[in-house]
């Protein structure tokens, strides 16, 4: 009997290991996965959209969803807008600079993270390409008398 626990054990012990092995892994590749999904704040359009969603299982009319999403959502913005202010004039009376906009408009951020693209060659490049292109078209364009 003692033989047939230990060998029992054995393919336990086994079992466990390559279970404990297998989620190890599973765990590294979702910590390594883990830093760039939570630093992504969700857009507000869809925020949003998953209160609307919220809203209606709980049994509420489309359009009451929707301005009661709407209200919420002012009034969150409109509280970052005052704390926002707050911080600013405490900044202000300790001499400091003031922390960076909670809502930032999103054609800067859109600028921001697209401005590295265009200063690559290959992008000056295809532009000077397109360029060409258009000029050689239009050039076409009056040579014919359209």
């Amino acid at each position: 009997m003692s033989a047939l626990r230990a060998a029992s054990f054995q393919l336990t012990s086994l079992f466990e290991y390559s279970w404990n092995k297998q989620t190890q892994q599973i765990l590294t590749m979702s910590r390594m996965l883990q830093p760039a999904m939570s630093t992504i704040d969700p857009p507000p359009a869809r925020v949003f959209a998953q209160r609307v969603l919220e809203l209606k299982e709980q049994g509420v009319d489309g359009k009451a969803a929707i301005s009661a999403a709407d209200e919420e959502y002012k009034a969150e913005r409109k509280a970052k807008r005052a704390a926002y202010a707050r911080l600013k004039e405490i900044a202000r009376l300790q001499g400091k600079e003031p922390p960076a906009r909670p809502y930032p408009k999103s054609k800067r951020e859109t600028l921001a993270e697209e401005r590295w693209h265009s200063r690559k060659p290959r992008i000056f490049e295809i532009v000077r390409r397109l360029k060409d292109e258009m000029t050689a078209d239009t050039n076409e364009r009056f040579n014919r008398g359209y």
